[in-house]
């Protein structure tokens, strides 16, 4: 089995004080898959500072691995679903 390392960095740029950034690197290991060793790999963005910007990212980084888990068809619209409803659930969490 090749192995593949990965790193990634995130910084708190020039304007802000925390950083609300995050990463996921996940393998995607689930027998159900239909190719074996794909990992999803992905930035998120904090939201620029704003109140809750690094529960956003959290809660963004949590629903898509949990979502990205399970092979549930077409792995581009899986991720594109996933998104969506960590939107939604970051909107619902700010209410």
């Amino acid at each position: 089995m090749e192995m593949i390392e990965i790193a990634g960095q995130t910084d708190v740029g020039q304007r802000r004080k925390d950083n609300q950034d995050t990463l996921i690197c996940q393998r995607l290991d689930s027998p159900k898959w239909p190719a074996k060793g794909m990992v999803l790999v992905a930035a998120i963005d904090g939201v620029g500072g704003y109140m809750g910007g690094d529960i956003a990212a959290r809660i963004a980084k949590e629903y898509i691995e949990q979502y990205m888990a399970e092979p549930k068809g077409d792995i581009l619209s899986m991720l594109r679903e996933a998104v969506v409803h960590a939107n939604n659930r970051i909107v619902e969490a700010s209410r």
